[in-house]
C-alpha cells in the first residue's frame, strides 16, 4: 500500500517538473524569436557598439614656415610718407631709424627726418613778401623715442605660410629744425610691423609731432601728424 502512495507521489512531482522545464524552454524559444525578429542582438554590449560608435577623425596638421626675430639686436630703416604741418600743408617726408630692442617688448629708436614745406594760406593771399625763406620753409627733426610692443601675433598667407605681427606704440622727444629756429618737440604714435623675413620687416606708423610755434604774430603749439611706410633690416 505504501509502496503504491510514494511511486503516485513521485511520478507527479516528476510530471510537474517536466512541466516546469518544458514552460521555461518555451519562453526562451519565444524570445529568442522575437528578438531574431526584431534585428537586435541578445549581447547589451554589442548593441552599444553597434548603435554608438566612437568617431575619432584623422587630423593632418600642416607644418608652417614662421617667420621669427633672430638674435640681432639692432635694426636699420627708411621710411617715407607724408606730414601735416599745421598752417604750412600736407608734404612729403623721408628719414631713417636705428633701433636697438632691449627685450622682445621694449625698445629704444633714434630718428631723423625732412619734409620741405609750402607756402602758407596768408602768403597766397597778402600777395606780399614771404614769411620763409627756402632754407627755413625745410623742415628736418631728430629724436630718440621709447617703444613697446602690445597685440603680438600672426598674419597667414596662403595655407602655409605664417607672418610675425605686433602693434606697437612709441613715445619719444626731440629738436625740429623750422623757420629759422630750434624747437623742442615732444612725439608720440602708433605703429604696426609685419616680419616678411627672419631680418626683414615693414612698418606702417602714425605719429603726432608737437613743438610750439610762432610764425604767424602769435605763439600756439602746432599738432603736425605724420603717416609713413618703411622697411628696415636686422644686422
Amino acid at each position: 500500500m505504501e509502496d503504491g502512495f510514494w511511486s503516485l507521489f513521485l511520478r507527479r512531482c516528476l510530471a510537474g517538473s517536466c512541466i516546469r522545464v518544458i514552460s521555461l524552454l518555451t519562453g526562451l524559444a519565444l524570445t529568442s524569436v522575437f528578438l531574431f525578429s526584431s534585428g537586435v542582438s541578445a549581447n547589451p554590449g554589442s548593441m552599444d557598439k553597434e548603435r554608438f560608435t566612437v568617431l575619432d577623425p584623422e587630423i593632418v596638421r600642416e607644418d608652417l614656415e614662421e617667420s621669427d626675430i633672430g638674435k640681432n639686436d639692432f635694426e636699420f630703416g627708411i621710411y617715407g610718407g607724408l606730414l601735416s604741418v599745421e598752417d604750412f600743408g600736407v608734404n612729403t617726408v623721408i628719414g631713417a631709424a636705428l633701433t636697438y630692442h632691449v627685450t622682445e617688448d621694449f625698445f629704444f629708436v633714434a630718428q631723423y627726418g625732412q619734409s620741405p614745406t609750402e607756402a602758407t594760406s596768408y602768403e597766397l593771399l597778402s600777395l606780399g613778401s614771404p614769411l620763409l625763406n627756402d632754407d627755413e620753409r625745410d623742415l628736418s627733426y631728430y629724436n630718440i623715442n621709447i617703444g613697446y610692443r602690445i597685440l603680438p601675433g600672426e598674419a597667414f598667407v596662403g595655407s602655409g605660410r605664417a607672418f610675425n605681427v605686433a602693434l606697437y606704440f612709441i613715445l619719444g622727444a626731440g629738436n625740429t629744425e623750422f623757420g629759422g629756429d630750434s624747437r623742442f618737440t615732444i612725439n608720440a604714435g602708433v605703429g604696426y610691423q609685419f616680419l616678411a623675413l627672419d631680418w626683414l620687416s615693414l612698418k606702417l606708423e602714425c605719429r603726432d609731432h608737437i613743438f610750439d610755434v610762432d610764425l604767424l604774430a602769435e605763439t600756439k603749439t602746432a599738432h603736425n601728424l605724420e603717416f609713413s611706410l618703411g622697411m628696415s633690416v636686422f644686422f
